[in-house]
């Protein structure tokens, strides 16, 4: 009785444990895309409020100059600028024909110590 009494408690603390959420605060985020050298795409950044966060562009591109179906990798990296909502959504577009090829939607809160918390959803072909 002993044995089953522990383990009841045990699986119940794991499940309390598991299923209580942290609101995870940051003082940025990165997004990475990787793109192969050959591949025609543009990133289009759009921010449904301006001026909350702050929008960092790095690549490693340089890496692949001259080298035949080499990746690289462009990061952005979001800091909070001052206090407040917005959402922001990276489109990825093929240059040929227009195609939406993979889409990224944050939505995010800066607080007044502008530490970021975020949800995000991957969305393609839309």
């Amino acid at each position: 009785m002993k044995k089953i009494t522990y383990y009841l408690v045990l699986i119940l603390t794991i499940i309390t444990i598991g299923c209580s959420k942290k609101d995870t605060k940051l003082d940025s985020i990165r997004y990475e895309l990787k793109y192969k050298q050959s591949s025609l795409e543009k990133v289009i950044i759009e921010q449904s409020n301006e001026g909350i966060v702050e929008i960092e562009e790095e690549t490693n591109r340089k890496d692949c100059s001259k080298k035949e179906g080499c990746t690289y990798i462009t990061y952005y990296d979001i800091k909070g600028k001052k206090e407040g909502n917005t959402k922001i959504t990276f489109i990825r577009k093929r240059l040929s024909d227009g195609k939406v090829v993979n889409k990224r939607i944050y939505d995010i809160t800066v607080d007044k110590d502008l530490k970021i918390k975020e949800t995000h959803k991957d969305r393609s072909n839309d």
